[in-house]
């Protein structure tokens, strides 16, 4: 910084230890009050879309775990027959779930 800058900053710094608080008279508790309160029915709909989610998941693993005994087989992947399909089918889910996750984190749907 230059010197002018040092006694910019310590002039600034100077004015707000002069300055005394200005009184409140209940500014902030009307501005809490005025926010939005945040209802029950937001988590239960998100719980109970992640509920259909799985289920809609659950429906559709049997079709899942044959495809993957299908390219476990026409591959021949040493993994996939040391895991089993159904343990990789279940990895899948678990890494989509994972992403969703995050990604709903991220953007700060989801809190905890």
């Amino acid at each position: 910084m230059t010197r002018s800058d040092d006694l910019f900053e310590q002039e600034l710094l100077g004015r707000f230890e002069a300055m005394s608080p200005l009184p409140d008279d209940a500014f902030t508790a009307s501005v809490v009050a005025a926010l939005p309160r945040t209802g029950w029915l937001r988590p239960v709909i998100l719980v109970l879309a992640g509920m259909l989610g799985v289920l809609v998941t659950s429906l559709q693993l049997p079709e899942l775990v044959f495809a993957m005994d299908r390219i476990a087989a026409g591959l021949g992947v040493a993994a996939i027959d040391t895991m089993g399909a159904q343990a990789l089918a279940m990895g899948i889910v678990a890494v989509g779930l994972g992403a969703a996750t995050l990604v709903l984190f991220r953007r700060g749907n989801l809190t905890l």
